[in-house]
């Protein structure tokens, strides 16, 4: 909602330059320019440096190289484009781009393009029409946004032409400002919302409230239609002008204020010390860690404000400036583009370090000839092309994890199968979201489950992460409708015995405390070291409601099985992130390397073959 705010404040700022300089016939482009770099450059470039610096002393490679990127595309304002293309399953989480949060500085800067030439164009040879060319713009913007958002959101997310219509709504009005002085109609407007202003803003602020309240409720079709509401409200809580009561006594208190002083600071150094913190604590960020990075980033964004934004800002915006300060971006953009292009630099990390890790990075990725023709990652694998085999094992990206070992090993004379696709439950007609992401996914999991159905396969395993199933549990529907888990579990996996198949559950692998990187000690500068294992009384409390709840359904249905096979990672009192040699068996908190999987694909095919006739073959699973 932030970004919603940010954008119709920056459109009516600037908008209302560009017409009072366009009227008073002294707009220069030049000029605009010089003095947007002189307010962006260089408190941008010195995020950059210290947030690099940071990253070559927490990261890990590969959380360096990423930084690497996002920083590149970041001081090239194009973060906004390489997010539209997405975040994989297994790529970082978002709360760990570092400058992932550069994307909406991306989209200003490409509205500041844009935007002075269109309307001095418009202002020289549309010179009535200025008004109606502007409208038209926002529509269109937001129509393209609609249109885009039920095929991609990341694309109507991150697109600039699907959220010009917010920096637009904040044009439109400082144009109707812009216009009031010498039309009628205008003035009118200006006044009669200047008239109603404290009962506007208070009305825009507690409905801003109220959407950061349920914004979780509606993010996955946002922005959308959904958008509308803080944009338009940021917009009236502008047009209430300065006597209306949350800009009289709550806007102009002197915190609030400073606050905004510090804002353009504040905005580029929280992100970088929450990322932070989320990577090098793996996620896990107490409250108290949290307020520390907050109070860290307010005391960063005073630093840039008052040693090097206000100095700056005070020197004339001329040409020469703008030169200096766009080659420093560049050279930054290098510096950072070289962190991505030498892949994080391992050379930080000694030897056994650097193996860990490729261990770690090189067994989240399935090899691509257990990939499906034409399928894009984590969606499809089959050693057969085709599911044709014996055993079929369907899941989410635990399936994924364990898919090419439970291939390679599979006992002589068994044909096998694997589908996966990860972020999906194996639920016929169930959704996860309405994401269009999502939906891709959850479509390719439905083809799948009608597959098995018409498939030979007389045995079908579901390896998935339930935690503990809950039938009561409201369950989304891809036709929009709701049902419970209870009723589409036993409806998919009904269908799938009554197709003639057996059908085997697999209660899911140990989940544990600490990333890898954390337990092993992988970072350069370690400040936190992890705990590497549970103990096997936590692993059974665990997995005790998936197993009676699995075990339960089998004692009613005949033909179905459980296997707890996740003890394979566990000895009587522990189950450990590590081998006994030192080997890592897992690459995050839940996923496990090629040597977990292993252990976890012998301990499947053994339970397998010792269930009387289930299988062609009874013999014992071979050591491989």
């Amino acid at each position: 909602m932030g970004v919603d705010i940010f954008f119709a404040i920056s459109g009516y700022l600037i908008a209302g330059i560009i017409f009072k300089e366009l009227k008073a016939g002294r707009f220069s482009f030049w000029d605009f320019y010089a003095k947007r770099a002189r307010r962006i450059f260089p408190a941008l470039i010195f995020v950059l440096i210290v947030g690099t610096i940071l990253g070559a002393l927490f990261l890990t490679p590969r959380e360096f190289k990423e930084l690497g990127k996002e920083g590149m595309f970041g001081a090239l304002f194009f973060e906004n484009f390489r997010m539209a293309r997405g975040i994989g399953y297994f790529d970082l989480e978002t709360q760990r781009k570092t400058f992932m949060h550069l994307w909406s500085l991306g989209v200003e800067e490409q509205f500041y393009l844009v935007f002075p030439l269109l309307t001095y164009w418009a202002w020289r040879w549309l010179k009535g029409k200025l008004g109606w060319l502007l409208v038209l713009i926002a529509v269109l913007s937001f129509a393209v946004e609609i249109y885009y958002q039920p095929i991609s959101d990341s694309k109507a997310y991150f697109y600039p032409h699907c959220r010009f219509w917010q920096l637009g709504a904040g044009v439109l009005l400082a144009y109707l400002h812009f216009k009031a002085p010498s039309n009628p109609i205008a003035a009118q407007i200006k006044a009669k919302l200047e008239q109603f202003g404290s009962a506007l803003s208070i009305l825009a602020l507690v409905t801003l409230l109220v959407i950061l309240g349920t914004y979780g409720r509606v993010s996955d079709s946002y922005p959308g239609y959904w958008a509308l509401l803080p944009s338009l409200c940021s917009v009236l809580i502008i047009a209430s002008g300065q006597q209306a009561w949350v800009n009289r006594v709550l806007l102009s208190h002197k915190i609030s204020v400073y606050i905004g002083w510090l804002s353009y600071p504040l905005y580029l150094w929280h992100w970088v010390f929450l990322s932070l913190a989320f990577s090098i604590l793996a996620g896990e960020v107490p409250a108290s860690v949290t307020f520390a990075m907050i109070g860290l980033s307010v005391l960063f964004a005073w630093i840039s404000f008052t040693f090097i934004e206000s100095p700056i800002r005070a020197l004339p915006a001329t040409k020469g400036l703008l030169g200096k300060t766009l080659v420093g971006l560049l050279i930054t953009a290098f510096i950072t583009g070289m962190v991505s292009l030498f892949d994080g630099f391992p050379s930080r990390l000694s030897a056994l370090k650097q193996e860990a890790l490729t261990t770690i990075t090189n067994d989240r990725q399935v090899p691509p000839q257990y990939r499906c023709p034409n399928e894009t990652a984590y969606v499809c694998l089959s050693k057969t092309r085709q599911l044709d085999g014996e055993v079929l094992i369907i899941g989410n990206s635990h399936t994924e994890h364990i898919a090419n070992l439970f291939l390679e090993r599979a006992p002589e004379g068994i044909r096998a199968d694997v589908f996966a696709a990860g972020g999906t439950r194996p639920l016929l007609d169930v959704v996860q979201s309405y994401s269009s992401k999502q939906l891709i996914r959850d479509g390719k999991m439905h083809q799948v489950l009608a597959a098995t159905l018409a498939s030979p396969a007389k045995v079908v395993i579901i390896s998935n992460t339930w935690g503990t199933p809950n039938d009561n549990e409201v369950v989304l529907l891809k036709n929009g409708e709701r049902s419970t888990f209870g009723e589409m579990f036993t409806k998919t996996m009904e269908a799938i015995l009554a197709s003639g198949k057996k059908l085997v559950f697999l209660v899911d692998n140990p989940h544990m405390p600490n990333e890898m990187e954390n337990c092993m000690g992988l970072r350069p500068i370690n400040l936190v070291k992890g705990v590497c294992s549970i103990t096997r009384e936590e692993y059974d409390q665990q997995s005790q409601g998936q197993f009676a709840y699995f075990d339960a359904w089998v004692k009613r249905h005949p033909g179905s099985y459980v296997l707890n096979t996740g003890v394979a990672l566990c000895n009587d009192q522990t189950c450990s992130m590590v081998s006994a040699d030192g080997k890592p068996l897992y690459t995050d908190t839940h996923h496990v390397t090629d040597l977990g999987a292993r252990q976890l694909v012998d301990s499947i095919w053994t339970q397998l073959t010792a269930i009387p006739g289930l299988l062609s073959t009874s013999a014992p699973h071979p050591s491989k």
